[in-house]
């Protein structure tokens, strides 16, 4: 997905993307604000999971924005102006963390990171390149 801020304009960049998780009826939300001038204001990022049955709207984007968590969304939200933090959430019932960055340029990336919290949670394919790459470490490890 590709949003982006025209430079050298008076507009900006703001907005909500979501995925759903089909089997648990909840989606991923992820907010994103790219001011028009960062000089004056600060970039803003957002990262969260809603509650089971959910309805997307446009709600969401307003509240990750000016407000918290509330009982339809768990997020975490953070400033970029003189750091470019990490943005952390944890979906405990689930057993997913969520690690999200953004950039603080003209065109900014947004870099969102999700995984399984317990390995034997990760699909098979996965676990399995992992532990191959990890016997690989090794080997290499003992060669040295």
């Amino acid at each position: 997905m590709v949003a982006r801020k025209t430079s050298d304009t008076v507009t900006c960049s703001f907005g909500v993307v979501s995925w759903e998780i089909a089997v648990k009826s909840r989606r991923v939300v992820i907010m994103w604000s790219l001011p028009y001038d960062y000089n004056l204001h600060s970039y803003w990022l957002a990262v969260g999971i809603t509650k089971p049955n959910v309805i997307n709207d446009d709600g969401l984007a307003d509240q990750m924005y000016y407000y918290g968590s509330n009982a339809k969304l768990g997020f975490e939200r953070q400033e970029y102006y003189y750091s470019v933090p990490t943005v952390q959430w944890e979906e405990p019932e689930l057993g997913l963390i969520f690690f999200a960055t953004m950039s603080t340029t003209q065109h900014s990336l947004v870099k969102v990171t999700f995984s399984a919290k317990i390995a034997s949670d990760l699909a098979k394919p996965i676990r399995d390149h992992l532990d191959k790459n990890q016997k690989k470490k090794r080997l290499i490890h003992y060669k040295q």
